[in-house]
């Protein structure tokens, strides 16, 4: 498929009477964009080791005779931290193997492509700078370099609209800087939020996005005259109880506090992608 031609990229970025079309990506990171290495240790009756990859260990994890190795949480999910994990390098050990891309991979590609504002909301426990630059890595690596040139000509298009000039050296690290990178069982994100349960950290991490990048787009578009034709949110996972977690929340909470704010949840588990219903709520003097 061809990169966007001008005309097209125009669309993607306003509508036909100028309007700006704004679209946020929320994305869960294992086996939703990326099928990773990354192994949980588990063991057997008799305490032998069987190391499972996350989709592995979805299928598994009720199965009798398997436990947690040494029944120690810290222990079976040490590759997904800093201390003994590599996110980097297991991003990179991943790309070499065969059908590593998730069912969110094109998505989360073209919304790189587009520029677009993107926040990875996982239940690692890496750091935020673990994960930016372990991303910032995989996109150079997934880009070609006519996608890459695509990408900062979108940046700068919407640099230019929100009146803040950069340099083109700086494009791409000032875009990183503005998505999110959440590990949601990191001890930095457990101890500056109070929250533990990943499940309830992902909401906390999604809601957090929808107010920052809202607050963004409110200072660099509305406030200098610019109009907003549409906003919409879109977030994916492959996690069924997340998926259940965050539809509530985007239909309870944010659709109700953000009239005008399309929020949406797609269901990767399994491999395939489910729409679940879309939110958007009016305001009360247009009921």
């Amino acid at each position: 498929m061809g990169l966007p031609t001008d005309s097209v990229r125009r669309r993607q970025l306003q509508t036909d009477d100028g309007g700006l079309k704004l679209r946020y990506y929320i994305f869960d990171w294992d086996d939703n964009v990326v099928h990773m290495p990354t192994r949980i240790w588990m063991e057997d009756e008799e305490g032998t080791p069987v190391p499972l990859s996350t989709a592995e260990f979805a299928r598994r994890r009720g199965e009798p005779g398997l436990r947690l190795i040494g029944n120690d949480a810290k222990a079976a999910f040490r590759e997904f931290n800093d201390e003994a994990g590599d996110f980097a390098g297991d991003l990179r050990r991943a790309m070499d193997r065969e059908a590593w891309q998730g069912p969110a991979f094109s998505e989360f590609k073209q919304a790189v492509v587009e520029g677009r504002l993107f926040a990875i909301v996982t239940a690692r426990s890496h750091r935020e700078e673990t994960l930016r630059k372990g991303v910032a890595g995989f996109i150079d690596a997934v880009l070609s370099a006519e996608e890459r040139q695509d990408m900062l000509r979108s940046l700068r298009e919407f640099n230019s609209l929100a009146s803040t000039p950069i340099d083109d050296e700086e494009v791409v690290n000032e875009y990183l800087r503005l998505c999110h990178f959440v590990g949601v069982s990191s001890p930095d994100f457990q101890m500056s939020t109070g929250v533990e349960h990943p499940e309830e950290g992902k909401r906390y991490a999604i809601r957090r996005f929808v107010e920052s990048t809202l607050a963004i787009a409110e200072e660099a578009f509305s406030q200098k005259g610019r109009e907003i034709s549409s906003i919409s949110f879109g977030m994916s996972d492959d996690d069924k109880k997340n998926v259940v977690a965050v539809e509530a929340l985007m239909r309870d909470e944010l659709s109700p506090a953000y009239p005008h704010v399309k929020f949406v949840v797609f269901d990767t588990g399994g491999g395939r992608t489910s729409r679940l219903n879309s939110h958007l709520a009016l305001r009360p003097s247009e009921a």
